[in-house]
C-alpha cells in the first residue's frame, strides 16, 4: 500500500497522545498494487483510524509494551520460545510478538555467548493499526520493526553470507 502523504492529520490536540500522531480529520488515500501490477485507489474512513488510535491509547496505560522506551531489548530466544508456546496450545503470533514489541528501529544488536542468545535492542513506543492496517507508533508515526521484516534480514544475512544491501536500506537496521 502506498499512502498519499498527509496520512496523520497535523495540529492541535490529539486526544492526549501526548505525540505527533494526532487524530484523523480527513479521509485517507492510496494505491494497492497487486501481484499482476494493477493499480487500484483505495479510501479509508477517519473514523476507523481515530477508533484504533483511542483504543491503543487506552491500552498504552495499561500495558509496559505500549509505552515508549528509548532503548527497548527484545530477546530473540524469549520471542522464539513465547511463539513456540502460543502456537503449540493452537493460538496465534499476537501483534505485539509481531510488532518486536514496538521497535521503531533496530540500533544494536547483542550476542551472549553463555546464552547462546541474540538481543535486538532500539527506540520503543506503543503502535496501532493505521487505516492501511500496518503497525506504526503512536507517538512518532514511524513504522514498527516487524518481525517478518527481521527474520527476512536474517535470512539475508546468515552466517559466512554476505547478501545484499538492499535489504538493510528497506527496513533501516
Amino acid at each position: 500500500m502506498i499512502t498519499l502523504p498527509s496520512l496523520f492529520a497535523q495540529g492541535g490536540g490529539g486526544g492526549g497522545g501526548g505525540g505527533t500522531t494526532n487524530d484523523f480529520a480527513q479521509p485517507v488515500a492510496g494505491i494497492d498494487v497487486d501481484a499482476a501490477g494493477v493499480l487500484k485507489v483505495r479510501q479509508f474512513d477517519p473514523r476507523l483510524a481515530n477508533q484504533r488510535l483511542a483504543a491503543a491509547r487506552t491500552k498504552r496505560a495499561d500495558t509496559d509494551v505500549m509505552r515508549p522506551a528509548e532503548l527497548r531489548k527484545v530477546s530473540l530466544n524469549r520471542l522464539e520460545a513465547a511463539i513456540a508456546d502460543r502456537l503449540a496450545s493452537g493460538g496465534a503470533i499476537d501483534q505485539e510478538m509481531q510488532a518486536l514489541a514496538g521497535l521503531t528501529a533496530v540500533q544494536y544488536v547483542f550476542f551472549y555467548p553463555e546464552t547462546n542468545d541474540i538481543v535486538v535492542a532500539g527506540p520503543a513506543e506503543g503502535f496501532f493499526a493505521d487505516p492501511t492496517d500496518r503497525l506504526v507508533g503512536l507517538e512518532t508515526g514511524r513504522p514498527v520493526v516487524l518481525l517478518e521484516d527481521l527474520v527476512t534480514a536474517l535470512r539475508a544475512y546468515g552466517p559466512g553470507y554476505r547478501g545484499t544491501s538492499v535489504i538493510l536500506s528497506l527496513i533501516h537496521i
